[in-house]
């Protein structure tokens, strides 16, 4: 019995390790949506960008009203989680033919463009802008001069805690063992939506002559998780027995 639960320890602690890897805060963002708010308008504030320029705008901020976007923060966090946005750009009635490029504060401008305009055009363009994480700046370059505005619709963040996991055990199940039962039996409660069945809680309380032989999750009914029970008492017992489950926070 002692080997049988140090397996199921080790089951956990191996899955536990995957998962930590999948957890990368650098690579592994979590996507947020959110209703989608002006955080740029030239029209409002700041004036035309002009030809062969770039200007510096802020990816989150308390309100957005000194870029001439929404006076509050459009439902962004401010934190310096946030890694990248999603974002509409729009340019109005640029003087020539041309394109924008975004790109965060720090780093060099990228070889390829955001958004390819004509001279008069009213366009429009989505993209994933990656800002500075420590300032929350990007850059706008354009090469004609031109208005601009921009829509957030959500935001990429690292997970709450990567490479750590946050596991629940539900309700335990209450089970009763016939004479002579020898066989599997699996848990009823499943696990909430957002978390994953990694292993079986089984526990025999104070039944006697009733041994464990065999725990895991597999196919069966509600999270899949089971334990193998074995009666040898000569009279009826109760055992009790659940489904770990776990997520990475912030997935």
């Amino acid at each position: 019995m002692r080997k049988i639960v140090w397996m199921a320890a080790s089951l956990l602690t191996l899955v536990t390790s995957a998962f930590g890897q999948i957890g990368s805060a650098s690579s592994d963002l979590v996507f947020t949506p959110i209703t989608p708010c002006r955080i740029v308008d030239t029209r409002g504030a700041g004036g035309v960008i002009p030809a062969a320029t770039s200007r510096i705008f802020k990816g989150w901020a308390a309100n957005y009203a000194a870029q001439g976007g929404k006076i509050d923060n459009c439902g962004l966090p401010q934190t310096t989680d946030i890694a990248a946005l999603a974002v509409n750009l729009l340019v109005i009635v640029p003087a020539a033919e041309g394109w924008i490029a975004a790109w965060p504060v720090g780093t060099s401008m990228p070889l390829v463009s955001n958004l390819n305009y004509k001279a008069g055009d009213v366009l429009a363009n989505s993209a994933i802008l990656k800002i500075n994480q420590t300032t929350a700046d990007f850059n706008v370059y354009t090469v004609a001069r031109t208005h601009l505005a921009m829509d957030v619709t959500g935001y990429y963040s690292k997970p709450v805690s990567a490479g750590s996991m946050e596991c629940v055990v539900p309700l335990l199940q209450t089970v009763s063992l016939g004479v002579g039962f020898n066989s599997y039996n699996y848990a009823t409660s499943a696990c909430s939506a957002g978390y994953q069945a990694v292993s079986s809680f089984c526990f025999k309380g104070t039944a006697v002559s009733v041994y464990l032989t065999g725990s895991g999750i597999g196919s069966g009914n509600s999270g899949g998780a089971f334990c193998g029970w074995e009666n040898l008492s000569g009279a009826v017992q109760t055992v009790y027995q659940g489904t770990n489950c776990c997520r990475i926070p912030g997935r």
